[in-house]
């Protein structure tokens, strides 16, 4: 009896082992599925939060900014908390960029997702020019604190004229004619260029470091408002991405 029940055990005790251990490789195999599963679930929703996260931000530098005015007063309050806001944003994207470039066993696998990947690159490199050019804004306008003359006026005008056209593009940085009033900033803007421009040509003296910046600023809005005039005449889509790459030779 005693030999039977050792055959028995004998035989039936690998089987079950066997079957222990294939459930639990199972298991884990499974459980390595699932966390594959949600590591990519959480790198897209990662994206989708850099993607939020810089759409408010540039909103946020916007706000700054309306029709006639900038905001350089509650601006420079708040630059140093918007310094380290874009700089974490940035990191963050870095590191989610390298993890994209490799699976859960260590693997370098090539990112599927590039256009989304690409649309966040120009939304970064878009916020990290308004930011400086509203930073370049603030030191231009501490070169002119106590000057009160034509020409500096004059910069005065063309600086703020330059950070309130930023306000037509998108989080991306592309003109956008579809912002209500963009038709009717574009050619007020371009009246008082005008008007500016005359102004300027009728000075009997300018001071060279002056002279400098007011045909740096002249230039960069002549250039920007011809770009957003002629996309107001256009209809969004494929004329936008056309003018792409002409815009971003002015942001640049």
């Amino acid at each position: 009896m005693r030999a039977n029940t050792f055959c028995v055990a004998y035989i039936v005790l690998p089987l079950v082992l066997a079957r222990n251990a294939s459930e639990t490789f199972n298991s884990i195999d499974s459980h390595l599925n699932n966390a594959s599963i949600l590591r990519g679930s959480e790198r897209k929703f990662k994206s989708l939060e850099s993607d939020t996260r810089l759409d408010s931000f540039v909103s946020r530098l916007k706000s700054y900014v309306n029709e006639t005015n900038f905001d350089t007063d509650k601006f420079k309050l708040d630059v140093s908390q918007l310094r380290k806001e874009l700089a974490d944003i940035d990191i963050s994207m870095q590191i989610e960029e390298i993890m994209d470039h490799y699976s859960n066993d260590g693997t370098f696998v090539a990112t599927k997702d590039w256009k989304q990947n690409e649309k966040t690159a120009d939304e970064l490199r878009f916020a990290k020019y308004m930011l400086r050019a509203m930073l370049d804004l603030v030191q231009d306008l501490h070169f002119l604190n106590g000057e009160n003359g034509l020409g500096h006026h004059l910069l005065r005008c063309l600086t703020q004229l330059n950070i309130r056209l930023l306000h037509l593009r998108d989080s991306q940085g592309i003109p956008d004619p579809l912002i209500s009033g963009y038709g009717e900033m574009v050619f007020v803007q371009s009246q008082y260029l005008k008007v500016w421009k005359d102004t300027y040509t009728k000075l009997a003296y300018v001071p060279p470091g002056l002279n400098h910046k007011l045909m740096k600023y002249f230039l960069q809005a002549e250039n920007t408002l011809k770009v957003l005039a002629r996309l107001s005449q256009r209809r969004r889509g494929s004329n936008k991405v056309q003018a792409l790459d002409l815009d971003r030779l002015i942001l640049n």
